[in-house]
């Protein structure tokens, strides 16, 4: 935020003018998780589910929403209704370490389009991805952090749609990057290319829950993989969520309650 100051200049028979005073902007330095750190090219975060799922319809352009403390009363086969929450621990934590939150802001606008805003916050890390949920499938555009913004373009498709669940299913594409600073002209380009693989439906026990849960395989190739972990195993539930982020974070609890 910029502070201003007021120095008034008498002159005789005129009116005291104020002349404001800029100080320069401040920038607070973010901590990162020392297990977990997520700097401007890392770390995708995803939110897809898998069961038995009802035909859908072609998904309208969601308005902007403005944000709200009440959680929703109805969850989507891929969650992304405002106001939900899922807490998160890293993979072998202890007790006593606070988790990870992340939050589906609703609809919002990203690159001039209008997607779905979900932000992660705890021990230290900021970040936020950009979805869309289209009738063939979800679609990261992209994510931010304090002072940078990644561009997808095309965007990743992450998941399928909800009636093609099924092991074995593959799905593969290319894209660019394009990684935005604050306060820099210049920009900085990569492309890759990402395949996706669903391996199989299991049964899985989970700080005392039990989920039917997808595991699916993540590889990306290219200049790309050095934003992104090369190779990721995944576990999704259908109307809950991610359990297991490509981050290597497992779910602890959630603010809403699955329909199946």
């Amino acid at each position: 935020m910029l502070k201003t100051t007021v120095r008034n200049t008498p002159v005789r028979n005129t009116p005291v003018q104020n002349k404001p005073v800029q100080n320069k902007p401040v920038h607070k330095n973010i901590k990162s998780a020392r297990a977990l750190q997520i700097v401007p090219l890392l770390a995708l975060g995803s939110l897809i589910t898998a069961c038995v799922p009802a035909a859908q319809t072609p998904p309208a352009k969601p308005p902007i929403t403005e944000p709200t403390s009440a959680p929703p009363t109805t969850v989507s086969f891929y969650p992304k209704e405002l106001g939900l929450k899922w807490q998160y621990i890293l993979s072998g934590d202890t007790a006593d370490k606070p988790p990870f939150e992340r939050v589906s802001r609703g609809p919002t606008l990203f690159n001039e389009e209008r997607v779905y805003a979900f932000d992660q916050l705890g021990r230290g890390t900021e970040q936020t991805w950009y979805r869309t949920f289209e009738s063939d499938g979800v679609y990261l555009h992209g994510f931010s952090k304090p002072g940078a913004q990644i561009l997808i373009t095309p965007p990743m498709k992450e998941y399928p749609a909800s009636s093609a669940w099924a092991a074995g299913l593959k799905w593969r594409g290319n894209f660019n990057i394009t990684v935005s600073y604050e306060g820099v002209k210049d920009l900085v380009k990569t492309s890759g290319n990402y395949t996706f693989t669903v391996l199989e439906q299991r049964q899985v026990n989970l700080n005392g829950n039990s989920y039917n849960a997808w595991l699916v395989n993540r590889q990306i190739a290219g200049d790309a993989k050095t934003l992104f972990s090369e190779s990721q195993d995944l576990l999704f539930v259908p109307y809950v969520g991610e359990i297991k982020t490509a981050e290597n974070m497992v779910l602890l609890s959630t603010n809403f309650k699955s329909p199946c």
